[in-house]
């Protein structure tokens, strides 16, 4: 069962408008339907206190609206032509992006109002150093296509800044020359940018990981997941248990609990993952199933009917190769 706690997204924004302090907006990432947690409601519960809202699918910024709402990625022609004509803000990341707003700008019958992606050391979206001076010839000739902002995106703020402090100086070189000429919102501070150093805020920072309780100190965790117990068996050392006969390394308890990868939880967390009873850990046992999966209860007094926690704001386990972006995102039911 999946639990959001909607109070502690509005705790965890208000305390990252604090952070960012009163000249910076905050921009609340809400694609991948809110990291998992439920766009419409995520964007109900913020409406009065985010300042905009950004996401990746056309028919999930047509839903926000009429509050401000962005597009991260570029979108296709036909998308373009309906965001316009809704007021939408797009994202232009290339010159062919660019013609494809301009013509749909006029099939609309609107000004296009877009944000300019730079690309600062990621190497997937965004315009760069090189084709600045390009890019400023074609917006001068263009009278359907506003530009309101200009943007960018940390690749390592949680963990290089060195890195961080290079791409945000490549940022600022290019991106004041578009604030010379217009008066553009400038944006590439995300959650761990914020943490990372101060300057990094601009004019407005765009939120996503924060909001759901993760990323920076006091925050609260929204999302919560447990598992209900289907059956509880005894299985001798040597018998095979579930998919691939993995062997049992002694007598055990098992407890079968219904979530399985099809629920979001990964096959990856063989022999490593586990949810937790009254406190204690309880490891799984054999492979992750579509729907299922064996936990070792032979310690504990457990029975079909109760609940197992494999995620709460006390407890979050993840594969080294696992980032808590991918369970958030994927746990449903």
């Amino acid at each position: 069962m999946i639990s959001v706690n909607y109070d502690n997204i509005l705790f965890n924004a208000r305390k990252i408008k604090e952070a960012i302090g009163d000249k910076c907006k905050l921009c609340a990432v809400v694609k991948a339907d809110a990291y998992g947690h439920g766009m419409s409601k995520t964007v109900d519960v913020l409406q009065d206190t985010a300042d905009m809202f950004a996401v990746d699918r056309a028919d999930d910024a047509l839903s926000i609206l009429p509050l401000p709402v962005m597009m991260l990625v570029p979108v296709e022609f036909g998308d373009a032509v309906r965001l316009i004509d809704c007021g939408a803000i797009l994202t232009v990341d290339s010159f062919d992006t660019l013609k494809c707003v301009k013509e749909a700008s006029k099939i609309s019958g609107k000004r296009a109002h877009v944000h300019i992606k730079l690309d600062t050391g990621m190497a997937r979206l965004g315009f760069c150093t090189d084709e600045i001076s390009r890019l400023f010839d074609a917006l001068s000739d263009c009278c359907s296509v506003t530009a309101e902002g200009v943007y960018s995106h940390f690749c390592s703020a949680d963990n290089d800044k060195e890195y961080s402090e290079k791409q945000f100086e490549i940022f600022v070189k290019n991106a004041k020359l578009f604030k010379e000429l217009n008066p553009v919102i400038l944006h590439i501070a995300n959650t761990a940018g914020i943490c990372c150093d101060s300057r990094f805020c601009l004019d407005m920072a765009r939120v996503g990981i924060g909001l759901y309780g993760y990323g920076m100190e006091g925050l609260k965790p929204a999302k919560s997941c447990t598992a209900r117990v289907l059956a509880v068996r005894r299985v001798q050392s040597g018998n095979r248990v579930g998919y691939g006969n993995t062997v049992c390394d002694g007598d055990k308890k098992l407890a079968t609990v219904k979530i399985g990868y099809a629920n979001g939880y990964p096959r990856i967390m063989k022999s490593f993952g586990g949810g937790w009873f009254n406190g204690k850990f309880l490891p799984i046992v054999g492979n992750v199933c579509m729907g299922m999966m064996m936990l070792d209860c032979t310690d504990c007094e457990i029975g079909i009917g109760e609940e197992v926690v494999i995620l709460s704001d006390e407890h979050v386990l993840l594969h080294p190769e696992q980032i808590i972006y991918e369970m958030l995102c994927n746990l449903r039911e």
